[in-house]
């Protein structure tokens, strides 16, 4: 089933919009993902496909049916969230098969579509236990199933894993995935997680304030984020943020508080009505630079900076530097001999992250994605009046 939404809105106070002008497609048997912070207005936003919170502007369609005023049950959608919620009364089958007594199933029908239910989730050894004699993961598996016995259009995720332990989060998501992808229901799912997200999603979501800041794929939104917030939001450690200005327009810019000036590649220069000393930020991620040979500038543009704190993560090290009074996360080799306090050089291997100081928009962002950046930029506005 494909769900279609457009131009949606929700406010609860008269003055604010929960959710602005949010628009989203997500293909039959797609997987899409609502990322953002806390707050940022994706759990409304499912909430309103769930037809729970009442849509205040705007138009949900499943396909081409307009769901705004359709009660939740006749949806046809399955839920699954963050809390379990089993009955503690009941064994895996009977909790299972719950949902399905509402719908008035016989009772022979509702017995088998609860045990088919529970082998996809690798349940079917703990049919007649209790919720209390199961794992975390194991009652988190029991809800899954609970939802998909109802063979549902939709699959509606919110925060499923957030309360698990790192192991069943890595060993749920990837069962999540196999699930979805087998049955072939399309699925949204609301973290704040972005290594969920990126991980499991078709395409993703990344919400702020109420506003969609892009919607593309894992890949598209980690190498071309339109806009600050994105690049910073995917990625751990996070990216770099370095203050500069323009330089020469176009060709170098200036490291604020420091005397180094980074040329940009010929290929990469950005065109346009750039001044000089336009304030920029210079976004990298930490594995996207590397120390210069003998802490010496080669033939690369270098930055001078100081290691403040050595982190050792097993395979690498992660070098915390700072660079005038600018902060640097970067990795190392096990091999590389540096010590807290030392003076270093590094080499910028990426550009593809320069960012306007004032706007927080991408220069960087491919030609194709301008139209985004204004309708973007027109909604951020429109919730800041």
């Amino acid at each position: 089933m494909r769900v279609q939404i457009e131009h949606l809105y929700k406010s609860f106070e008269e003055s604010k919009a929960a959710v602005h002008d949010f628009n989203l497609r997500a293909e039959d048997g797609e997987f899409v993902t609502m990322l953002g912070p806390s707050g940022c207005g994706k759990s409304t936003t499912m909430l309103m496909i769930a037809g729970i919170h009442e849509v205040s502007k705007g138009s949900i369609y499943f396909d081409d049916d307009l769901m705004n005023y359709v009660h939740p049950k006749d949806r046809n959608i399955g839920m699954v969230f963050q809390n379990p919620a089993l009955y503690p009364n009941m064994n895996v089958l009977q909790n299972i098969s719950f949902p399905l007594r509402n719908l008035k199933v016989p009772k022979k029908e509702a017995e088998q579509r609860a045990k088919d239910a529970a082998e996809i989730v690798q349940m079917s050894d703990f049919l007649k236990r209790k919720p209390r004699q199961l794992s975390g993961g194991q009652q988190q598996r029991v809800a899954l199933a609970r939802a998909l016995v109802k063979r549902p259009r939709l699959l509606l995720l919110d925060e499923p894993l957030s309360s698990l332990d790192a192991r069943l989060r890595m060993s749920l998501r990837e069962e999540i995935r196999r699930i979805q992808k087998s049955l072939g229901i399309t699925t949204i799912m609301v973290t704040h997680d972005q290594e969920e997200a990126m991980s499991m999603s078709d395409r993703i979501a990344v919400m702020n304030n109420g506003v969609l800041q892009q919607f593309g794929t894992p890949d598209e939104l980690y190498n071309n984020p339109v806009n600050w917030f994105v690049a910073q939001f995917l990625g751990m450690p996070a990216m770099n943020r370095l203050e500069c200005h323009w330089e020469r327009p176009g060709c170098s810019i200036h490291v604020a508080g420091t005397p180094d000036v980074l040329t940009l590649p010929a290929e990469l220069a950005v065109s346009g009505n750039i001044v000089a000393n336009q304030r920029l930020l210079l976004g990298f991620r930490p594995h996207q630079a590397k120390l210069a040979s003998n802490g010496k500038g080669g033939a690369k543009p270098s930055l001078g900076a100081k290691i403040s704190m050595i982190e050792f993560t097993g395979r690498e090290k992660l070098l915390h530097l700072v660079a005038g009074e600018q902060e640097i996360k970067m990795y190392a080799d096990l091999s590389d001999a540096v010590s807290e306090g030392d003076e270093v050089r590094l080499e910028v291997a990426h550009f593809r992250y320069l960012f306007d100081a004032e706007s927080e928009q991408n220069l960087m962002v491919k030609e194709d994605t301008h139209e985004a950046l204004a309708i973007q930029e027109e909604g951020r506005m429109a919730v800041a009046r």
